[in-house]
């Protein structure tokens, strides 16, 4: 059985993603920006398109093992970021062109994670800026002109 979704979760869900709004951090202060290629004159009128958050959902889950065990843990990881449409959909394509090249990165902060830290909710919290901090790192060194606001663990799953 699953529980029916009222209108106003409805609403807050980007169903692009398994992210919901109400899991995210509510956006800086930010100037709106003009559209790209609008010309502005003193007497035209100026459509303006404020920032907002977008998200990327890598298409599997990530699966380690917990700690030195045999036993597996796996779980999902979305990426948020902010600013203007525009950029927000360039930064969604190349997220989806790199995503085979991001894997090992994140990978690489699950190893070792004891099953203590995969069902403590702060130390996987902990994992999430890791890999955020990690994934721009990664970007800087590859010379990428973008950065994750936000990673989010939005499930997990201990075998």
């Amino acid at each position: 059985f699953f529980k029916q979704k009222t209108a106003y979760e409805i609403r807050n869900c980007d169903w692009s993603s398994d992210v919901c709004s109400s899991d995210l951090p509510e956006p800086p202060p930010e100037e709106t920006s003009v559209a790209e290629g609008d010309n502005v004159g003193s007497d035209e009128t100026v459509q303006i398109i404020p920032p907002a958050y977008r998200y990327f959902s890598f298409t599997m889950p990530f699966t380690a093992n917990v700690g030195t065990t045999l036993r597996l843990f796996s779980m999902e990881v979305s990426l948020s970021f902010f600013g203007s449409p525009f950029e927000g959909d360039v930064i969604v394509l190349r997220l989806k062109e790199m995503e085979a090249q991001l894997r090992p990165v994140v990978l690489a902060e699950m190893e070792g994670f004891s099953e203590h830290e995969v069902r403590d909710p702060s130390a996987r919290d902990a994992l999430a800026i890791r890999i955020r901090d990690a994934l721009n790192a990664n970007f800087r060194s590859l010379g990428e002109d973008m950065q994750i606001d936000t990673a989010i663990i939005t499930s997990v799953i201990v075998t």
